[in-house]
């Protein structure tokens, strides 16, 4: 069942407005969306809307800890750039949205679905050199890396918690709570993100599909 009041022209509006803006910064980067690229973009969006339902721990007011849904977004940044994972990131919010989304407002939809998810793919502007960086050194890069992604993510939902659900600090400054709630569950998403992307076998992936291995 799709969530209660989604279907409205300003949603709609709001939601085709990023996307065109999406895609008219992947041609302005002449990034060609090949059906293999197509393919794989689909596949990590599955693989990322599975591991979302598979919730570690629920948050009262939204937000879960995962068993990594955001590692094949970081994973397709990594291997086809952050463009592409920005679009992964981007489906992977919508198909969120649609799954069980809350909305009361165009904004705050944009905010806790498609921007805050498409933001995980910034992770991919630190990918390491794999022929040159040391083991340590493509760890903290990838690390990094997805730290970004993370601050991204985390300040679309701090922002619209400070809009769109302050009375929920109850007095409290909403920016602080607003920080610690969303913190509370993004921290663990991050370490166990951080964990799976730095045994992620990255040469041996670009390598397999073609890609080249040095950082652009």
């Amino acid at each position: 069942m799709l969530p209660k009041g989604l279907l409205t022209v300003p949603n709609i509006i709001s939601i085709l407005v990023v996307l065109a803006l999406l895609i008219a910064f992947i041609s302005v980067k002449k990034i060609k969306l090949t059906t293999n690229i197509i393919v794989k973009v689909g596949m990590a969006v599955a693989l990322s809307v599975v591991l979302n339902k598979i919730t570690l721990y629920k948050m009262p007011q939204g937000g879960s800890i995962t068993p990594g849904s955001m590692v094949p977004i970081v994973i397709m940044s990594l291997i086809y750039g952050p463009q592409v994972g920005m679009l992964t990131g981007f489906l992977m919010g919508i198909i969120d949205l649609l799954f069980g989304g809350y909305i009361v407002h165009p904004a705050q939809l944009l905010l806790d679905y498609p921007l805050a998810y498409m933001f995980i793919g910034l992770s991919g502007y630190l990918k390491p050199n794999v022929k040159k960086d040391s083991d340590a050194i493509i760890k903290s890069k990838l690390i990094s890396g997805v730290l970004i992604g993370m601050v991204g993510r985390l300040t679309c939902h701090v922002l619209s918690g400070i809009i769109f659900f302050s009375e929920y600090a109850k007095g409290a400054n909403p920016f602080i709570y607003s920080l610690n709630y969303n913190l509370s569950f993004l921290s663990f998403e991050f370490c166990i993100t951080s964990f799976l992307v730095a045994m992620f076998p990255l040469k041996q992936i670009l390598a397999t599909n073609n890609i080249n291995i040095d950082s652009k």
